[in-house]
């Protein structure tokens, strides 16, 4: 009996200690960078993942995946992917940055780009 108890304490404590990472966000991949706003010209914004409001892009601008990047019209953005290549939006354009680092998938909702 006392081994089964301390096989109970012991599941809780590992259960606990996933729980604390997890609320930390250890788990948590779309945070991680996977591209940077090398140059801009214009307006360029960035919805990040999970948010509800644009921010403005500017040059040195992270972007996680999970997050969306529009150009106004008129404007370029300059994108460089930590996985290697780049990505020039033209303007009027939206994409999604779905995936993860190594697997990386452009979601375009308006507009193009070339790579």
């Amino acid at each position: 009996m006392n081994k089964i108890a301390f096989l109970f304490g012991l599941m809780a404590l590992v259960f606990a200690g996933l729980f604390m990472m997890d609320l930390q966000g250890y788990f948590n991949v779309t945070g991680k960078p996977v591209a940077l706003l090398q140059t801009s010209s214009g307006t360029v914004r960035r919805l990040a993942n999970n948010q509800l409001t644009w921010d403005r892009a500017q040059t040195g601008t992270l972007f996680g995946a999970g997050d969306t990047i529009s150009t106004g019209e008129g404007a370029k953005a300059k994108l460089v992917f930590y996985a290697g290549g780049e990505l020039e939006l033209n303007a009027g354009s939206m994409v999604v940055l779905a995936g993860s680092i190594e697997e990386l998938k452009l979601n375009f909702v308006t507009g193009g780009g070339k790579i």
